[in-house]
């Protein structure tokens, strides 16, 4: 992707939330490839599907009333972690940490290009 033409972000992040803003700062700071502009929108979608679940957690609490009338874990809490761990999946998978992360994202991509499924001719 050209340097300087950053896309807008994708309708799939909130307007308002960490989505958009990791979006842009990572098109800002780093060269990614249009392949790579998925798995952005994912880390960003995670991030947003993350600090809403914190807001559900913030307002209800950690543990919450059941249906029962006893206190049971806010199922918001499995939802932030599993943000979480999507999030983190993305960014390793953009290898944004690395020193080496423009090299890494283009082996990944020529892994990606070369290492399909085995096609057989039938008949």
């Amino acid at each position: 992707m050209k340097q300087g033409a950053i896309p807008n972000p994708p309708a799939s992040l909130k307007a308002s939330g960490l989505g958009r803003k990791f979006w842009r700062d990572v098109l800002r700071e780093y060269e990614l490839e249009a392949s790579d502009l998925l798995v952005l929108e994912q880390a960003g979608v995670a991030l947003d599907r993350g600090a809403a679940a914190r807001e559900l957690i913030d307002l209800g609490g950690l543990l919450i009333k059941g249906s029962r009338g006893g206190l049971t874990k806010n199922p918001a809490l499995a939802i932030e972690a599993r943000a979480e761990r999507a999030f983190l999946a993305a960014r390793k998978e953009l290898a944004l940490d690395r020193a080496d992360g423009a090299q890494a994202r283009q082996e990944r991509t020529l892994r990606g290009r070369f290492a399909g499924p085995e096609i057989r001719r039938t008949g």
